[in-house]
């Protein structure tokens, strides 16, 4: 079983503080990576929710990218997105789920073609 990496356990006791520098620096340090080819290669990669980096080895893992793409642009219901903020909440009329306008296609049965930070296609 993979466990939390210690930086992000101490990045995130930082944020906690109020200092978003060390998880800001994990955060691109694993895109460059990423754009130099280097991928998580964990038998048991970390990436809960819509993490593309796995919490365990601190890589952008290609799977969970794939996995999040192919759910953007699979057809799917509009999914009505919010901001908080005071006194009321801001609608917005992008979906939560896809980040696309409420008219898009994929909202009325047609799906997308879409493709991961490397450029491979990922079709539902």
């Amino acid at each position: 079983m993979s466990v939390v990496h210690p930086d992000l356990v101490a990045a995130l006791e930082r944020l906690d503080a109020g200092d978003a520098a060390p998880i800001v620096r994990i955060g691109l340090g694993s895109r460059v990576k990423a754009l130099e080819g280097q991928f998580c290669a964990c038998t048991d990669p970390l990436t809960p929710g819509k993490n593309l980096m796995c919490e365990a080895c601190l890589f952008h893992n290609k799977d969970a990218e794939i996995r999040l793409v192919r759910q953007m642009i699979t057809a799917h219901d509009f999914v009505p997105n919010t901001i908080r903020a005071n006194p009321s909440p801001i609608r917005l009329r992008m979906c939560a789920l896809c980040t696309m306008w409420d008219t898009d296609p994929r909202h009325h049965g047609v799906s997308a073609v879409g493709k991961t930070m490397w450029g491979d296609e990922v079709r539902p």
